[in-house]
């Protein structure tokens, strides 16, 4: 079973941000509370769309520079160098798994 694990936050166990994931087939957990490394994958992630998508150049607008998400995300999942996975996209690294999104994207 997939597992969500979110940050140990109010706004995060309030259920205002929609169904809860065990309504979608999917286990939840809370990071430890003080328990920054447990969450910094997704630290790392939301830096790196600060500073090569969000913030990156000017847009025309709010509209324009949501139209780019897709496109920078397959980049970055497909293209762009990760050093985590020896200078190769994080793509390469589930290429011939058993894994739905690497078969179908």
């Amino acid at each position: 079973m997939e597992r969500v694990t979110a940050g140990d936050v109010p706004a995060y166990r309030s259920g205002g941000l929609g169904a809860p994931p065990g309504a979608r087939g999917m286990g939840h957990g809370h990071a430890r509370s003080l328990g920054p490394w447990q969450n910094g994958k997704a630290g790392r992630m939301n830096r790196t769309l600060v500073q090569e998508w969000q913030y990156a150049r000017a847009w025309q607008s709010e509209g324009a520079r949501a139209s780019a998400l897709a496109p920078f995300l397959e980049h970055y999942n497909r293209n762009r160098p990760h050093s985590a996975c020896g200078g190769l996209p994080s793509m390469s690294r589930i290429t011939g798994a058993n894994n739905v999104l690497a078969h179908n994207t």
